[in-house]
């Protein structure tokens, strides 16, 4: 597995993390967190880490066409396939 590939796990906590919130029997109960209810704290924590988690995947796949697009690199990778041209 490449660095570039652990990018894209970044979001897999999150994402499920948010898809299981009315399974989880301590969130989905009548729970104040933060005298909030906790299925409001539950996915607005989530949903915080969600972002980074996206920015890395943006981040790593900018860079990985930077890097190919780079002055004295003989192989310049388009940005549809990522194939070199």
């Amino acid at each position: 597995m490449s660095k570039r590939d652990l990018y894209l796990l970044g979001p897999v906590i999150p994402a499920a993390a948010l898809v299981l919130t009315p399974w989880l029997p301590f969130v989905n109960g009548p729970h104040l967190w933060f005298d909030l209810p906790s299925m409001v704290v539950w996915p607005m924590i989530w949903l915080l880490l969600l972002v980074p988690a996206l920015a890395g995947i943006e981040w790593g796949r900018t860079r990985y066409l930077e890097d190919a697009e780079a002055p004295g690199n003989s192989a310049a990778v388009s940005a549809e396939g990522g194939e070199p041209q």
